[in-house]
């Protein structure tokens, strides 16, 4: 099977959960689960299996670090309700993301991503009313969406 099958297939589940993002601030679980397992499945393809593992290690041990970090600063460095600041969406989607990329690709894409989201939230701002989220799976998602057709059209 041609692996660029699957990360194309990966395009309506993706495009669901940015749309529900966006609209609702909350993505549907089989959108989630149909989009991981397409991204493991092209992973697999794609390069070995033992790479995809060593890939997936190193890429979950930085989102343990990450996330470690973020759950100190948001319940010891800025106590209160924090359970909006990330949703269990958002972890999820980018651990899906984990098994495509090198651990220095994964810090590389995620930094922009994230920086990208943050312009997003910015400029958002200044049309009208600054929202209180950022819909972290919408804004990565379309990152991840033009990070993808760059692959399937190289």
């Amino acid at each position: 099977m041609n692996p660029r099958l699957l990360l194309f297939a990966s395009f309506l589940p993706l495009g669901v959960m940015i749309r529900s993002d966006f609209r609702e601030r909350q993505v549907g679980v089989l959108a989630l689960v149909f989009f991981a397992s397409l991204q493991f499945g092209y992973a697999l393809l794609s390069a070995e299996a033992h790479k995809v593992l060593l890939n997936l290690t190193a890429n979950l041990g930085l989102i343990g670090l990450a996330g470690g970090a973020l759950w100190i600063f948001l319940h010891v460095l800025r106590p209160g309700d924090s359970r909006q600041m990330i949703g269990a969406g958002d972890g999820w989607f980018i651990v899906a993301l984990a098994p495509l990329f090198e651990l220095r690709g994964y810090v590389f894409f995620l930094t922009a991503a994230f920086l990208l989201s943050l312009g997003w939230w910015w400029v958002v701002g200044l049309l009208r009313r600054r929202p209180d989220t950022i819909p972290l799976v919408g804004t990565v998602g379309v990152c991840f969406l033009c990070y993808a057709l760059a692959l399937l059209f190289r």
